[in-house]
């Protein structure tokens, strides 16, 4: 039951107004059992311990069910004024968060590995492919790629000038058998100069590398801009860059890893340049004469007749044999070694 505490007075034919309706509401109170609801569900007295009689709406009282859509809105709700306490299990659904409040959790073009063979919605699998609009011809065709579209339009071999809207492709970052490194400490850098003046053009040759260039890779020297990136690689001694450059010949460029950048490989033969330095021993022997004798009269065949596995004996011309010297024979494969540390296979997917 309610009360008025702020009775008004009406006079015959007199318009109700907002202000007395408000004054009455303001001012009435309502009677019942402490937390008793007053209509069965949603309302109840605010009689306890410190009430003040007004009514309040109880735990649980509204339910989705109540709420029309788009009836709470963004500005309506105080900052923190939801607790996981307060949602129920199951209440909030895919369809019912916004698109903008998703991105804030995990952007597009957020990377992680997926354990499912199957690719959920929302992500696209990181293998190479190209994406584009409806119409583009594109593997994936979405109206929804395009955020992803002009994020990674200039990485990963993409031009950069690729547009959405005029049904163009890119390709998405193709992380089949590879590793994913932090972008810096020049993991990853080449050395090399031009061979044959530009101007203003994107087309450079060079020579002289030092490294394997890849697309993708950041391009420093003098005439050289901010952010100018390799987008392909012709073969290592002509290369396409992301902006038009005017350099003269023999300028000196330094190209280091940029976002999309790959290197590594899978496996590798070493070089003579790559092993440790060593020595190999031979022994002395000065009981008997065998071998090849090497005196005054073959010793100027004595540095190119070493060869297999034959042995030599070194002697004065008319002393008895000092020395014997001989070489092992041959042994390896010459063939590459794995590189691969201990793994296992993932998929990585990309929001998009």
């Amino acid at each position: 039951m309610a009360i008025l505490n702020n009775p008004e007075d009406f006079i015959s034919g007199e318009n109700v107004t907002a202000a007395k309706l408000n004054n009455l509401v303001d001012g009435a109170t309502f009677l019942g059992g402490a937390g008793e609801a007053t209509d069965g569900s949603t309302l109840e007295v605010n009689d306890g311990v410190g009430g003040d009689g007004s009514l309040r709406v109880k735990d649980l009282g509204i339910t989705t069910a109540k709420l029309a859509d788009g009836a709470v809105s963004e500005q309506k709700i105080a900052d923190s004024a939801v607790t996981s306490g307060k949602i129920a299990d199951g209440a909030i659904i895919a369809s019912k968060i916004a698109p903008s409040a998703a991105s804030a959790i995990m952007p597009p073009g957020g990377l992680i590995p997926y354990a499912g063979a199957t690719v959920p919605s929302g992500w696209l699998l990181c293998d190479g492919g190209t994406i584009g609009d409806a119409s583009s011809g594109a593997g994936s065709e979405s109206a929804d790629y395009e955020t992803l579209f002009d994020l990674i339009k200039t990485l990963y071999g993409n031009a950069g000038t690729e547009v959405f809207a005029d049904g163009d492709t890119v390709s998405l970052p193709d992380l089949r058998g590879r590793v994913v490194a932090g972008l810096g400490g020049s993991l990853i850098d080449v050395s090399a100069v031009v061979n044959g003046a530009t101007n203003a053009s994107t087309n450079v040759a060079l020579d002289g590398n030092e490294g394997t260039l890849l697309a993708g890779m950041t391009v420093t020297g003098s005439g050289i801009g901010a952010g100018v990136t390799i987008i392909t690689v012709t073969d290592q001694q002509n290369i396409i860059l992301s902006s038009a450059v005017t350099l003269a010949d023999d300028t000196a460029l330094t190209f280091v890893e940029g976002v999309g950048s790959i290197g590594g490989a899978k496996e590798h033969t070493l070089l003579e340049t790559e092993l440790p330095a060593h020595d190999h021993f031979t022994l002395n022997n000065n009981a008997g004469n065998t071998g090849n004798p090497v005196d005054a009269t073959n010793s100027a065949s004595f540095s190119t007749s070493f060869g297999g596995d034959s042995t030599y004996q070194m002697q004065a011309p008319t002393a008895d044999p000092v020395a014997n010297i001989g070489l092992s024979s041959e042994t390896g494969g010459g063939l590459a070694h794995n590189n691969v540390q201990p793994t296992i296979i993932l998929n990585y997917i990309i929001k998009y």
